[in-house]
């Protein structure tokens, strides 16, 4: 990862220089506690200076060299500083020298999915102390959690701009927009002709669209299973499929380009509907895993390693069970501390304790959950996670896998008269003991009511649009730089007499005689 690609994945987050946030507060609180330190702070490591978003004491910013943190964005893991007065490293930085100076670090980074270091969660206090594997464990954990937070925050924004952009712009921005995406879109019409293939897609392909068939696609863009040797059947390409009104969700498919080199897609995408209900086509979104793909290889065989060496750690983690039972009445203190909702399930699915903040999600009063959920509600019996087509998943949490559920719309019926209809997502890790057996089942959930109906508010904008640009009269066409077609309407195609599709990607001289294209190139540029 460099330095620029780093810089550029913080600046997509939009956090510097922003004013104070409850939930990154909450978790910086959080972190002190958890690891018994006097300060935790969020920071962010920008190329001149360290930015705190959230802090009780630290001033806003300080030059990255003389930042802590820094040490953190550097090494990309957990740096634990028993006394910073015998370590070199912190001679130049501020908060090891004074009057009171901070003598026990440990911070944790922040670490985007693409693998960049974007800063460090961390905690300080002004004794030198050890720091346990529990601690170390949870600190890690919370940095994951704040990673989650972050990108959730970052995609409510985009989609409140998108919104807003989109009701300025009209189609100028919608196709600006397409173009500059990162993940490659594709779009058909009703007729199943590609009108939508952007920058990312044809750099994914290593190759522009085409007016081909759709019993060709497969041949043409040299579609194939992830094995990257079975080729893709017409019925099983993503865009086909969404063509057909089925969901396609993270489908797994290799395309193998021109020259050789090949590249590991996930495609998502619908079908698309007109106001009147029409069918208005199909959409798919595919984004580039290759990278994470090969990181996951690596990692189960870092795993299966670890694996290895706990085998020869059994006899010490027998030594410490004695800690960990202690170690567990502070475990349950912590949850309930926690500002998520969660809750505790045995193996069989049934409640065992929830936390105020899933208390508060709901607005159900205090204790409510202990009276009326603990040692009745049963997840595995709950039918409208059944109606919701959710429970199967969650089952795998149950027999020993982490999931993440949704987002789903939970009618709180189970809940009793309290609360209202809300979009959750929930993220369920099974919880082990040290012979490696499911002792528990915790759930956490989030609320991502609001972020889902921004999120409808722009498909509704996006839907308007397309049916306003097929259903104008007017002649609307859009060129790029060069003078290359890139959108043009029905009305154009009629007026033309071109086929759908048939002005798409090419110059106005190679369609029109030249005395016609002249012209047309006078307007275009009047």
């Amino acid at each position: 990862m460099t330095e620029s690609n780093r810089l550029a994945a913080l600046e997509s987050f939009r956090i510097l220089g922003t004013p104070p946030e409850e939930m990154f507060d909450e978790v910086a609180k959080l972190a002190a506690q958890i690891c018994s330190c006097a300060e935790g702070f969020l920071t962010f490591v920008d190329a001149e200076i360290a930015w705190c978003k959230s802090s009780s004491s630290m001033p806003k910013a300080i030059p990255r060299s003389a930042s802590f943190s820094e040490i953190v964005v550097s090494n990309r893991d957990i740096v634990i500083i028993e006394d910073t007065l015998k370590d070199g490293r912190f001679k130049t930085k501020v908060f090891a020298s004074g009057t009171k100076p901070f003598r026990f670090f440990a911070g944790a980074p922040l670490i985007t999915l693409e693998g960049d270091c974007l800063g460090a969660l961390a905690v300080m206090d002004y004794s030198p102390r050890k720091f346990s594997e529990l601690e170390t464990e949870n600190l890690r954990l919370l940095s994951k959690t704040t990673m989650s937070l972050l990108e959730m925050r970052t995609k409510f924004l985009l989609r409140e701009t998108m919104g807003e952009a989109m009701n300025r712009g009209g189609n100028a921005f919608l196709h600006g927009l397409l173009e500059n995406l990162a993940d490659g879109v594709v779009a058909c019409d009703e007729k199943g002709e590609l009108i939508l293939f952007n920058r990312a897609s044809r750099e994914l392909h290593g190759l522009h669209e085409a007016p081909v068939d759709s019993t060709k696609w497969g041949e043409y863009y040299r579609l194939f299973q992830p094995d990257g040797t079975t080729p893709l059947q017409s019925e099983e390409i993503p865009l086909f499929r969404a063509f057909r009104s089925e969901t396609v969700k993270d489908q797994e498919m290799f395309v193998r380009r021109r020259d050789g080199s090949g590249v590991r897609l996930l495609a998502s995408g619908n079908r698309l509907q007109n106001i009147d209900g029409t069918l208005g086509g199909a959409v798919i979104v595919m984004r580039d895993v290759t990278k994470r793909f090969e990181d996951e290889k690596e990692l189960r065989a870092a795993k299966e390693a670890v694996e290895k060496l706990n085998l020869d750690l059994e006899d010490k983690i027998q030594v410490r069970t004695h800690e960990l039972r202690n170690s567990e009445r502070r475990y349950r203190s912590i949850l309930e501390q926690s500002p998520f909702p969660v809750q505790i399930f045995t193996v069989d699915g049934l409640a065992r304790q929830v936390n105020r903040a899933w208390e508060n999600l709901w607005e159900v009063p205090e204790g409510y959950g202990s009276a009326n959920w603990v040692g009745r509600y049963n997840i595995l019996n709950d039918p409208e996670l059944t109606h919701l087509g959710v429970l199967d998943t969650i089952k795998i949490a149950f027999a020993g896998n982490a999931v993440s559920v949704g987002p789903v719309q939970y009618k709180p019926s189970e809940i009793g008269t309290y609360g209202k209809i809300r979009w959750i997502q929930m993220i369920i890790n099974p919880v082990r003991g040290a012979d490696g057996s499911v002792l528990e089942i915790l759930v956490v959930s989030m609320d991502v009511t609001d972020s889902r109906v921004a999120e409808e508010k722009i498909r509704s904008n996006e839907r308007l649009l397309q049916a306003i640009i097929d259903n104008s009269s007017a002649v609307i066409y859009v060129k790029d730089l060069e003078g290359r077609n890139v959108l043009t309407n029905r009305a154009y195609e009629t007026i033309f007499n071109l086929p759908p599709g048939g002005a798409i990607g090419r110059f106005d001289f190679e369609i029109f005689p030249a005395e016609i294209s002249g012209k047309l190139r006078e307007m275009t540029y009047a």
